[in-house]
């Protein structure tokens, strides 16, 4: 059993989950139409107690075509916005287990 808030759990989760559709093609493309198959398939692969059932998984295949459909930004905290000439858009346009994964 895996607790959600244990960053190394979750590295793990994301290779046993990578590891999973690998091997199972069919359930690959059920991650890939829908969430909620996705979410079960990564509560599985961490073997989570607690992974809270607002999170929503979604899963793209490594190309832009289909990736390019998901954006998520992680605002700067209010008033911290660097002006336009120093501004990275990585800072902003990052996946959000990033913080987890670095």
């Amino acid at each position: 059993m895996s607790e959600w808030n244990d960053e190394n759990a979750r590295a793990d989760a994301t290779r046993q989950f990578c590891e999973m559709l690998d091997a199972d093609s069919a359930l690959r493309e059920a991650c890939k139409r829908d969430k909620k198959t996705a979410w079960q398939t990564l509560k599985e692969a961490g073997n989570f107690t607690d992974m809270p059932t607002d999170i929503e998984v979604y899963v793209f295949e490594n190309e832009v075509e289909s990736s390019d459909k998901m954006v998520t930004l992680v605002l700067p905290k209010q008033g911290d916005v660097p002006s336009g000439d120093s501004f990275n858009p990585k800072s902003v346009w990052l996946c959000t287990w990033s913080r987890y994964l670095q």
